[in-house]
């Protein structure tokens, strides 16, 4: 494919643009850090007593029997709370020390989805759920981010094992009322549902476990935040170029999942994370995916607009965030139009989008008008 060629290509000039920079450039100390702290006013709602209470209350059901999962033992028998990251109403982003690893716990909870509301609507506290009743939230789960053709019956059975693991805290094989909760919550927690799916994947934190409904992930270094962006132009090209490369890499890995490439249609700095390696080199993570599908999801996403629109007029019409197809003789095509690559020339490798000046400004004379051919083919 045409963009993979595009990728190996920038790789190829960028790996050799570092070789050239380190015989003809002073190597100094870096003063620039790139994945620093993230002050107060970048996080919303974020309370250090209420996250706090969060976390104790967590470890107060489980001592009493009220909640299961395979992390709470390890998170209850000893953890230093270092800060809160983030937190609404229903939703808590809280960062703690377990062992010798840093741990960020997450409890993602829309209840005004369809899919909680459904459950706690519809469900009776004396119910109890077998593995088949897990098996069709399951299926129902992953249909929003996969096409039903790519849904099989292996998938949907090592996911409904998983998730009874996580939440069948006697091992009788039901679910009680209280259990199923629980677990219908983590079934629809897409980033979630993505760290299990693909926990095999570099570019994505490892999930270690759950606790109730929170699950708590790697630490992948803070969220590459705007100001921090704004502070590559003072950063030396060798710095830059490993970093290009990580994320070049991510895009790559989405680019051949089992269930074809993965969009992430809400490509930005924020929703990435970077983190220095002992060599020098750096390692790129996807840390907010809730925005992402599998190829045949996304062009079903963009028919349904069209179809509830009847037609399209332009372009515009058949867009998704960063995720787009054409219109064509009123209707949306049923080939997207961008991909990761291009997105992530345009948004952080160039000056075309959000940070300032681009990753790759100013390449090494030797190798300048050779990188910025590739990458303008990359953007267009």
């Amino acid at each position: 494919m045409v963009w993979r060629v595009i990728r190996r290509r920038i790789v190829y000039v960028v790996v050799f643009s570092m070789a050239l920079f380190s015989l003809v450039a002073f190597r100094r100390r870096e003063t620039v850090t790139i994945v620093a702290g993230v002050s107060n006013s970048d996080l919303v709602d974020c309370n250090t007593k209420e996250s706090q209470f969060f976390v104790e209350q967590l470890c107060s059901n489980f001592s009493r029997g009220l909640l299961s999962g395979s992390y709470c033992s390890r998170l209850c028998g000893g953890y230093q709370y270092l800060k809160c990251m983030g937190h609404g109403v229903k939703s808590h982003v809280i960062l703690v020390q377990e062992g010798s690893r840093s741990v960020v716990l997450k409890s993602m909870i829309n209840e005004d989805s369809s899919e909680i509301s459904y459950f706690f609507e519809t469900a009776k506290k004396t119910n109890v759920y077998t593995k088949k009743e897990v098996a069709v939230s399951v299926r129902n789960a992953l249909g929003a981010i996969m096409s039903a053709d790519q849904i099989n019956t292996e998938t949907v059975d090592k996911l409904t094992h998983h998730y009874f693991k996580e939440c069948d805290s006697n091992h009788n094989g039901l679910l009680s009322y209280q259990e199923m909760a629980i677990c219908w919550r983590l079934i629809y927690s897409e980033e979630y549902l993505f760290g299990v799916l693909l926990g095999t994947y570099k570019g994505i934190p490892q999930v270690y476990g759950t606790c109730g409904d929170v699950f708590a992930v790697q630490y992948a270094e803070e969220p590459i935040f705007q100001p921090l962006w704004n502070s590559f132009p003072l950063t030396s090209w060798v710095t830059r170029a490993h970093m290009a490369i990580a994320l070049l890499d991510v895009i790559e890995e989405f680019e051949t999942t089992p269930y074809g490439v993965l969009y992430l249609c809400d490509l930005q700095a924020s929703n990435l994370a970077l983190q220095k390696q002992s060599d020098g080199s750096y390692k790129a993570y996807a840390i907010d995916m809730d925005i992402s599908f599998f190829e045949g999801a996304m062009l079903s996403i963009l028919q349904q607009d069209m179809d509830e629109l009847k037609k399209c007029e332009d372009d515009r019409k058949c867009s998704f965030l960063s995720c787009h197809s054409k219109c064509i003789e009123g209707k949306c095509s049923q080939k997207l139009d961008t991909s990761n690559l291009q997105v992530l020339c345009t948004e952080l490798l160039t000056n075309k989008g959000d940070v300032k000046e681009g990753l790759l400004h100013d390449p090494p004379g030797g190798v300048a008008s050779k990188l910025q051919y590739l990458l303008r083919r990359c953007v267009h």
